[in-house]
């Protein structure tokens, strides 16, 4: 009677080891699942930032090169943008109004 009761308590024991491991292994499995979610979710986040970037050293390049042409053209050529009492306004017979230099000529 002691050895079945020895048995019996051995093939519980074994039966609760099995039920554990099978739990943490699907408890890992889920783990592995969500990580991997949150992997693929930064990946793309990163990519986003990634074009972002590009886009704001792309603009960045534009904006100096505008602000270099500008100190050129001030220094090299002595030119300045006109002022208010330079521009006249035009108005059509649309009603649209054209903006155009007073020292220009057509």
């Amino acid at each position: 009677m002691r050895k079945v009761k020895a048995q019996m308590v051995l093939s519980l024991s074994l039966v609760l080891v099995v039920v554990a491991s099978a739990m943490t292994l699907v408890s890992v499995r889920q783990l592995n699942r969500l990580a991997f979610y949150d992997l693929l979710k930064l990946e793309r986040e990163r990519d986003d930032l990634s074009i972002e970037w590009r886009q704001l050293m792309a603009e960045f390049s534009t904006w100096r090169m505008e602000h270099n042409i500008e100190n050129e053209v001030r220094g090299e050529y002595k030119m300045e943008p006109p002022t208010s009492t330079q521009i006249q306004t035009i108005y059509l017979a649309s009603r649209q109004s054209v903006e155009i230099d007073a020292g220009e000529t057509q």
